[in-house]
């Protein structure tokens, strides 16, 4: 039997193990198919038109397949809507880039003017951190009255860089053991 599919759209058929495009044909014997549930849904559908080949039973309700002249008439037809629809698609997109850009352009005459300021070249940044002068011996309190949290610290550093010689001058009397 020679089956046709007249749908819009290909469809696969695992009878003849293949996709069969929009307007194909397939060649399949009847006693093989007419058990075929996917063949059988298909026919009933109208998605099959079919002939019956020499020797195999007549199986009526065929939809009737167009001719040649009527399959290029629903091509052209078919050509004609879709250029139609993508000029008016083109239209419709066109008009909504214009509103919008008037959109805009009253959105910013509105706004007022904008004036961007121009791009210089970055200045250097200041040290933040400034530079201490060296601990020396006199950054050692000795009243217990120090003036602020830096004359701490200096402290603190004083005592461990000199602090070990200042005991050692006051437990000998000024003298350094021998």
């Amino acid at each position: 039997m020679i089956f046709t599919n007249i749908t819009r759209s290909s469809m696969y058929m695992q009878c003849c193990h293949r996709e069969v495009p929009s307007g194909g044909s397939f060649i399949v014997p009847w006693f093989r198919v007419k058990d075929n549930r996917a063949v059988r849904c298909a026919m009933r559908n109208g998605d099959l038109a079919w002939q019956s080949m020499a020797g195999e039973p007549e199986v009526p309700g065929s939809p009737v397949l167009p001719t040649k002249a009527e399959r290029a008439k629903q091509e052209r037809r078919r050509k004609a809507a879709k250029k139609a629809a993508e000029v008016e698609s083109r239209k419709r997109r066109e008009a909504k880039m214009k509103a919008d850009d008037e959109a805009v352009k009253a959105n910013m005459a509105r706004m007022g003017n904008f004036n961007v300021p121009q791009v210089k070249p970055r200045r250097k940044a200041d040290a933040v951190a400034k530079r201490e002068k060296p601990i020396t011996r006199e950054d050692v309190i000795s009243d217990d009255k120090p003036k602020s949290l830096a004359d701490i610290v200096r402290h603190n550093r004083a005592v461990k860089a000199f602090g070990g010689e200042r005991q050692k001058e006051s437990n000998n009397g000024g003298k350094e053991a021998k």
